[in-house]
């Protein structure tokens, strides 16, 4: 993960991820190798928000790990569901 390239089935690649404000303006970009699951960077990405905020992800980070310690921390989470099944992310 140190240089941000990973190998997936069409070669090398990268993940840009963000984390916007309510504007959608970036506050933390995380350059990731593209073969990086989301819920790998899950935590950096819930660090770099305040407990009042809200999440709103792909189906990427849809695990009940994640929509739990979300709730704890009081932040609102909006993703929709994965199917058929919720893996683990945390």
């Amino acid at each position: 993960m140190a240089h941000g390239i990973g190998r997936t089935k069409g070669g090398r690649n990268t993940q840009l991820r963000a984390v916007c404000d309510a504007k959608g303006r970036p506050v933390v970009l995380l350059l990731t190798p593209g073969n990086v699951h989301d819920c790998k960077v899950a935590k950096r990405c819930i660090k770099a928000t305040p407990p009042s905020a809200e999440l709103v992800a792909d189906k990427g980070f849809d695990s009940q790990a994640l929509r739990e310690r979300l709730g704890e921390r009081g932040t609102k989470v909006v993703i929709p569901p994965r199917r058929p099944q919720n893996p683990i992310c945390l």
